[in-house]
């Protein structure tokens, strides 16, 4: 298997040995549609059958754009002729809506980039090497968790380097496993995650500075309230010790997804100013950035104590620790209303009265509202923690992506409830250059198309229900399956369909029986 390189990002990627033919046509559909190329048109015609193909791709990932939907709507829905057009007309129809509306770089296109995405490729070389060293094939959530560590630099050129030699046969697998000690044999993963903890900078984690500034103003004022002689932390045992907040995606309080508590702070929080800066944490990070990604997950970052100390051992009292912090932590939870609280650790779940071992918590899910696991210190101490952890972390991807459905279903509900409550200065009657299709909704007699403009702002077309009832004179059995020529046409709602729709196939029925 011969190897290249990405001379972009470094990644190493294997050829493959036969050209794929659509793909070459795929590419010249989108070179066509940007720039008119007369000789990528021809390419897409050589096939018929891949023309064909590549005319449906056109609508699918045009979709983007509401002018193509609406050329679409008015002037070839209603046309049964619509699967007849000729393949070079269709192309150069779409090629004129590409340049009337200005579209003139490939990222402008859905799909621009036909060839498969780096993910994948890094995913195949993946699998491969599992094979060629028979370890475990990685699940989703690890191939996630490796690309983000390709992604952040954590698995560089040399790893790969290791990889794709393993790959392309350059160095057998008996040479390998008589190299160096066992632990520095052909497992590059282990070497991976042992770097992602140990070889950490500053610059991989986030600092206070990339708070929002309103966050930031937050963490300012919690720390100046600590600060200020307040009479809990003038008798707690860890009064004078330096306090760290929180860390967060968002931009100012709302409701968020998941809060995911620690234990508190470290020395390294408070170089950053933000909980979870520290070595330990790195891994747990990881983990979660490919969900919150994904889901689009907004999260704080926390920690049950908000002072810092060397070690846990160094916290006196811890119990009475908890009571001096609790009422400003649950100021921040008002602030914050949340879901799920991610909880690390044992010492974090009891401050919850919780009891019970790791062993016994490690991913529970308690009253639906509570997740238990290991904290990225256990794991720091004691490697064996890291198969738990995963388990844990299994887990919770699955809980959190029913918890996505079940809050983008409520946030449809809320949006469009029975008087349909959006902010009149969100619902516009034109739609223009600059708004993209996002989401299409009925509710009742009312069909609420969503789009979102450059700012990422909604805005809603709501427009009644009109459904056309073709009319024709005769009898049952005169009417055509398709039959464009009609004797009259009305419109009606979609409750006054449903009526229709049982009235007609009552009258037919008895009809066929006459």
């Amino acid at each position: 298997m011969a190897v290249r390189t990405n001379s972009k990002k470094g990644i190493y990627v294997s050829k493959k040995k036969t050209k794929d033919k659509y793909l070459s046509r795929m590419k010249a559909l989108t070179k066509y549609l940007v720039t008119g190329d007369e000789y990528s048109l021809n390419v897409i015609l050589e096939d018929k059958k891949d023309a064909d193909k590549l005319k449906y791709r056109c609508i699918s990932h045009l979709l983007i754009y509401p002018h193509l939907i609406g050329y679409m709507n008015e002037y070839l829905n209603h046309k049964f002729e619509f699967n007849q057009f000729d393949n070079e007309k269709w192309f150069r129809t779409i090629r004129r809506i590409c340049s009337t509306w200005g579209i003139s770089d490939n990222n402008q296109l859905y799909f621009a980039k036909w060839e498969k995405s780096e993910y994948d490729e890094f995913c195949k070389i993946l699998d491969k090497y599992c094979d060629i060293l028979n370890l475990e094939s990685l699940n989703t959530k690890d191939k996630g968790v490796f690309f983000n560590f390709y992604e952040s630099g954590i698995l560089n050129d040399e790893h790969m380097n290791l990889i794709n030699q393993t790959i392309s046969g350059q160095e057998s697998r008996k040479d390998k496993l008589t190299k160096g000690t066992p632990s520095a044999t052909n497992n590059v993963f282990h070497q991976i995650q042992k770097q992602s903890v140990q070889n950490n900078t500053v610059s991989k984690y986030r600092t206070i500075t990339d708070l929002h500034p309103r966050m930031q103003e937050i963490c300012n004022n919690v720390t100046s309230y600590i600060k200020s002689a307040r009479t809990h932390c003038k008798n707690c045992p860890l009064y004078g010790k330096s306090p760290v907040v929180l860390d967060s995606n968002m931009t100012q309080p709302g409701q968020a997804d998941i809060i995911v508590y620690g234990l508190n702070p470290t020395p390294k929080d408070v170089e950053n100013g933000i909980p979870f800066s520290n070595d330990a944490s790195l891994l747990f990070r990881q983990y979660m950035a490919p969900l919150i990604q994904k889901y689009n997950l907004k999260y704080i970052y926390l920690n049950k104590i908000l002072c810092a100390t060397d070690t846990e051992k160094d916290i006196p009292k811890i119990n009475q620790t908890f009571k001096h912090c609790s009422d400003i932590i649950g100021q921040i939870e008002k602030s914050f209303p949340h879901r799920i609280k991610i909880v690390l650790g044992e010492k974090t779940a009891k401050s919850f009265g919780i009891k019970g071992t790791m062993k016994q918590l490690n991913g529970e899910f308690i009253d639906n509202r509570i997740f238990i696991m290991y904290s990225p210190s256990s794991i720091q101490y004691n490697k064996n923690n890291l198969a738990k952890f995963e388990e844990a972390i299994d887990k919770l991807y699955g809980i959190l992506e029913e918890e996505i459905e079940h809050r983008n279903e409520q946030q449809r509900q809320t949006e469009f409830g029975d008087d349909i409550r959006i902010d009149p200065s969100k619902i516009i009657t034109r739609i223009t250059n600059d708004l993209t299709l996002f989401d299409i909704q009925t509710l009742n007699e009312k069909i609420i198309y969503i789009f979102k403009n450059g700012k990422n702002q909604k805005r809603y077309v709501i427009e009644n229900i009109k459904i056309p009832i073709y009319i024709k004179n005769g009898t049952y059995s005169q009417c055509l399956n398709v039959d464009s020529n009609m004797d009259g046409v009305c419109y009606v709602t979609a409750k006054q369909r449903q009526y229709l729709n049982k009235t007609l196939f009552s009258a037919a029925q008895k009809q066929l029986k006459v």
